[in-house]
């Protein structure tokens, strides 16, 4: 099963949940490849999931964002500025697991 993998260090403006987390590039390629609306993420400390959008960036039709059941995984957490998150996106299934790797 093809995967991609990513990670992404938290900035305020992620954790207060004011915005949707960009996919880099290539993901958003892939997604676009494969005409991927939705996805399921996994929280891999609680195992939950939550369903989230794929958004298009309204100035950027090549870029795309993870919406709504994003902002509900933020509110679930506590997150410090610095720490970062492993994503590992799986096309077929359209899984997204997350990990979260405290700032040290």
């Amino acid at each position: 099963m093809e995967s991609i993998s990513w990670t992404h260090k938290l900035t305020q403006r992620c954790i207060d949940g004011t915005t949707a987390m960009p996919f880099p590039k290539n993901v958003s390629e892939k997604l676009i490849m494969n005409d991927h609306s939705s996805l399921t993420l996994v929280d891999e400390e609680t195992e939950t999931l939550y369903e989230c959008a794929i958004v298009t960036d309204p100035r950027d039709e090549n870029l795309r964002y993870i919406g709504d059941g994003w902002f509900e995984y933020i509110a679930s957490k506590k997150f410090a500025v610095g720490s970062s998150l492993i994503f590992i996106y799986t096309i077929e299934s359209r899984m997204l697991y997350v990990t979260l790797i405290e700032r040290t």
